[in-house]
Formats: C-alpha cells, structure tokens, sequence
C-alpha cells in the first residue's frame, strides 16, 4: 500500500511538468493576438473617419491649431458622432451651443440660418472659437480648453479667484471635476490618435 501510494505524486509531477511549456505558448499566443488586436480595437474605439479628415486639416489650417488637438477635443465632445446633441442643446462634432455658433457665424461673415449639424461647418466653427478662446486667455491652452469646456464666465471667476489662479492668467485648479477630467481625457485623446494614426500627424510627431 505504502509504496503504491509513493509513485502517484511522482506521475502528478510528470503531467504537471509535461503540461507547463503548452500553458507558456498558450500564454505567449495571448499576448500575441493580444497585441495584434490592439490597433484595430483602438482605432475602432478612436475612429478618424475619412470623410472629416480634410475638415479637420483644413480647419487647424486656418486657424493655426495641431490636428490631434482637434481630433482629441471632437473625440471627447461626441465622438464624431456629427449628429450628436447633447441634453444641454450642445450640437454636431464639436459640441457647440446654438448661441455660441451663431456668434461664430456672424464673426466669420456667415449665413445666420447655416446647419450646426454640417460637419465641415461645425468643425471650422468649433476651431474658430477653440483659437479665440487661446487668444483670449494669452496662448494657454489648458484655460481654454476648460473654457470651452465650463464657459468663460466659470473660467473668468477662477482666474479672479486667488484659490484657483495664482496670477490671474493660469488655473491652478479647477473647481469643476468635470471640467478637469475633460482636459485629462482631451491630452489622452490626442495622444492615442497620434499613436493610432501617426501617418496623419507627421507635424506632431516630428
């Protein structure tokens, strides 16, 4: 009895040891197709439709604005969805309020009644403001993405308000947790379409 029972822990052993290098290549042809995968998933979740691209080109053109910047601020606001509308009456790609597109349109010598909802407009709108609020706030960005993200009012009472702006130009902090993830998932954004799409944005990877 005592020596039949000896021997079955030595055969576990065997299988066990036998077994061992299929589960590493099953593992390693995991991670494989894992990897494989991953540029396709991603582009899938961070599309880049071919029919906005010259939109989004020739709008940073005009403007003066990186590419992905645009790519990862439409991302965030609907992405690219173009008929996306937001409970708020934030419309189309770039998510623009009526009142602030009619104020762009008239800026940009426009027809009022122009479609929010048209992609190559709502993009060259979008840009349009996205630039001046960068003018506005002296060239920083962070303040105004959070600006067009919150409102200038909202970001005009932080930087007048010493726990949030040390010289009235920059935020500090933003009160607003939305607002401050916003600009977080916008600079994630705007690096996973660079890494994604790097034949796109030469300019930003040079």
């Amino acid at each position: 009895m005592d020596g039949g029972q000896a021997k079955k822990p030595q055969k576990t052993a065997k299988k066990r040891s036998k077994a061992l290098p299929t589960l590493l290549v099953l593992l390693a042809l995991a991670l494989l197709c894992g990897v494989l995968l991953r540029g396709p998933l991603l582009r899938r979740r961070y599309p880049l439709p071919a029919e906005y691209r010259p939109y989004v080109a020739s709008a940073a053109a005009e403007f003066g604005l990186p590419e992905d910047l645009l790519c990862g601020v439409i991302w965030c606001e609907s992405r690219f969805q173009a008929d996306a509308e937001s409970s708020a009456g934030a419309c189309g790609l770039m998510q623009m309020t009526r009142e602030t597109f009619g104020e762009v349109l008239w800026r940009l010598d426009l027809p009022t009644d122009a479609d929010i909802f048209d992609p190559a407009l709502n993009i060259r709108c979008g840009a349009f403001y996205l630039n001046r609020l960068c003018g506005l706030y002296d060239g920083a960005l962070d303040t105004a993405l959070a600006a067009y993200n919150a409102g200038m009012g909202n970001v005009n009472r932080w930087l007048d308000d010493p726990r949030y702006s040390d010289d009235g130009k920059t935020l500090r902090e933003i009160p607003f947790a939305e607002t401050a993830a916003y600009l977080q998932r916008v600079q994630a954004a705007r690096e996973t379409y660079r890494d994604l799409y790097p034949e796109e944005f030469p300019a930003e990877n040079s």
